[in-house]
């Protein structure tokens, strides 16, 4: 069902001939998934996020979408692993990941500002940006990956490696 999803997407924003597809690498350890890119203009600091790419609102809930659904996917295996209180829902663009007494993620799109917001039992509150030279979400203050961050943070919490970013 998520991969039809995927090409109807696909197929809706090659009609509209405003963007380019592109596969992203991390996200072949689950099932292929496309998201919309297009090229970014050359920035004044190369290390800073880019969001430039994420200039129109569709461009922005195809890449958001597409990396929330790639979590919810990877993340649904520790419901085997965590015994008591796991719950992962994904909903109007947040998604919600209850660790029992270990704590809660929440994980949502902020569309007017083109940023994933993320509350952690761990690291708390955050905001990132999508680096479209590194095709990743990279926080707003220190340029951390988000996925890697999530994959660290889920490691120590569960025991378990997921394959995340």
């Amino acid at each position: 069902m998520l991969a039809a999803r995927a090409c109807r997407l696909s197929t809706q924003l090659l009609r509209h001939g405003r963007v380019v597809l592109r596969q992203l690498p991390s996200f072949r350890l689950c099932f292929p998934r496309f998201v919309a890119a297009v090229p970014s203009p050359a920035a004044a600091d190369p290390g800073a996020p880019n969001n430039a790419a994420l200039a129109s609102e569709a461009d922005f809930h195809a890449v958001a979408e597409t990396t929330l659904e790639h979590i919810e996917t990877v993340v649904g295996a520790l419901d085997e692993c965590i015994e008591d209180g796991f719950d992962l829902s994904l909903a109007m663009g947040v998604l919600t990941l209850k660790l029992g007494p270990k704590g809660t993620y929440v994980i949502n799109k902020q569309t007017p500002n083109r940023q994933l917001w993320w509350s952690s039992p761990v690291s708390g509150p955050r905001r990132y940006n999508w680096d479209a030279s590194a095709r990743r979400w990279k926080n707003s203050r220190d340029g951390h990956d988000m996925l890697a961050e999530l994959k660290t943070e889920l490691s120590r919490l569960t025991g378990q490696e997921l394959p995340l970013g």
